[in-house]
């Protein structure tokens, strides 16, 4: 099972119950070793930095986003599943919104703090998964990834012991 990234984490934390549930239903198991869940990440030692190219409109985050909320729009989805809930107001939602929300940001222990909150909300799962976005900068998305397998998941590992999980990269956008 995978939680996608672009769903607010009210509802990726609905996932696991609805998840064992259907294998109560079909006589299974379930383990969070099953859950795997999405978040776009991006890490940089620049607070700024990681602001202005994860959550910036002259980002690749925000164009991943936009593009996204472009074909919900026009395959006629509307922007539902974006929202924290249905009395939200459709004009609430934005690429710039969606950023904020779906985007994890930072320094190497602002990161890890925003994992562990996100493990903390919606529950025990095995797998975070890393979505790739386009590379608009190479050093600057080469470092990401370099800076959560040195940086973050020591800290992750060193918060959750005895069981850290596992981190998976997902293909680039």
């Amino acid at each position: 099972m995978i939680s996608a990234n672009f769903l607010p984490q009210k509802w990726v934390k609905t996932h696991w119950a609805k998840y064992a549930e259907g294998c109560q239903h079909a006589g299974l198991s379930a383990s969070p070793a099953a859950w795997r869940v999405a978040r776009t990440i991006f890490v940089c030692d620049d607070e700024r930095t990681a602001r202005d190219y994860a959550q910036g409109e002259a980002g690749p985050y925000y164009r991943y986003y936009e593009a996204i909320y472009r074909k919900f729009k026009v395959l006629g989805r509307g922007v539902d599943a974006f929202k924290e809930s249905k009395d939200e107001p459709d004009s609430a939602i934005s690429p710039a919104s969606m950023c904020e929300k779906f985007v994890l940001c930072g320094s190497p222990s602002r990161v890890a703090d925003q994992i562990l909150a996100l493990r903390e909300d919606v529950g025990d799962f095995e797998t975070l998964l890393y979505v790739g976005i386009d590379w608009q900068d190479r050093d600057l998305a080469r470092n990401s990834m370099i800076k959560l397998a040195e940086k973050v998941l020591p800290l992750l590992e060193a918060a959750q012991s005895p069981r850290p999980g596992k981190v998976a990269t997902a293909g680039r956008s």
